[in-house]
């Protein structure tokens, strides 16, 4: 399910970013009561200025994967953001669009809290939270993703493939940088 779980590799896109021989990725994904959890946690030789740049190009989103059909900032009142995304999935010969309206919430260089506004989503929940840190001369990023899909997800290929794909989408970027 390729581009459902691009739609959590959002916060690879931090990624684009030198990457030193002593950057490190830890990635985990897990699927429980319905909700699928992804996170995340990497060190990465950028100052949290650098990183925090690249996370709230919201527009440029659709640049980290072809799966990633568009992104648009719909609104943005102070540290206040409203985000639009469109993703294309499939999962064997069954593809759709998934779209998802995210409520997001910015607190400079430190963190970024993204909840999915389920009405206007093709998810029944959604919540994403990215918290940057500066640790010695780079940034430490940790992501948490829940999110519950409103459409059928096949039990078992679905998270096999969602885990698969997430996991390879976010190794794949960061060795192609290295």
């Amino acid at each position: 399910m390729r581009g459902w779980v691009v739609l959590w590799v959002l916060v690879c896109a931090v990624l684009t970013f030198p990457v030193q021989g002593n950057d490190e990725l830890d990635l985990q994904f897990h699927k429980q009561d319905g909700r699928y959890h992804f996170a995340m946690d990497a060190w990465f030789s950028a100052d949290p200025k650098q990183v925090w740049a690249v996370l709230t190009d919201y527009a440029a989103l659709s640049d980290y994967s072809p799966s990633i059909q568009s992104a648009h900032l719909m609104r943005r009142e102070g540290n206040e953001v409203e985000v639009l995304t469109v993703l294309s999935g499939c999962v064997l010969m069954f593809c759709r669009s998934i779209r998802r309206l995210e409520q997001v919430t910015e607190i400079a260089f430190q963190e970024i809290i993204a909840v999915v506004v389920p009405e206007h989503s093709d998810l029944l929940y959604g919540f994403t939270r990215w918290q940057l840190e500066p640790e010695g001369e780079g940034t430490r990023l940790q992501v948490e993703s829940v999110v519950q899909p409103d459409f059928w997800v096949p039990p078992v290929l679905g998270a096999r493939m969602m885990r698969r794909d997430f996991n390879e989408i976010a190794r794949g970027i960061f060795a192609e940088l290295r």
